[in-house]
């Protein structure tokens, strides 16, 4: 994902990477979020979850280009 991401100017203010795992077991912060697999994208908004995504064929530079125009606050 960060492949993508990189390729798409200001992605940093609308979107935080984590790690999911920690020693091969998922974090509590994935385990809260609902993440069963990677790559998954977890949407917040006021601090609960709103959506959740996961599959790396959708996450293309178009889509978080269209993502971050979204939701970003410039």
């Amino acid at each position: 994902m960060k492949g993508q991401l990189s390729k798409v100017e200001g992605w940093s203010d609308v979107i935080t990477i984590t790690d999911s795992k920690c020693c091969g077991e998922w974090t509590d912060f994935a385990k809260d979020s609902g993440v069963v697999a990677t790559p998954t994208l977890v949407a917040f908004e006021d601090g609960e979850v709103v959506a959740r995504q996961a599959g790396s064929q959708s996450f293309t530079s178009d889509f978080f280009e269209g993502l971050i125009k979204k939701f970003s606050t410039n």
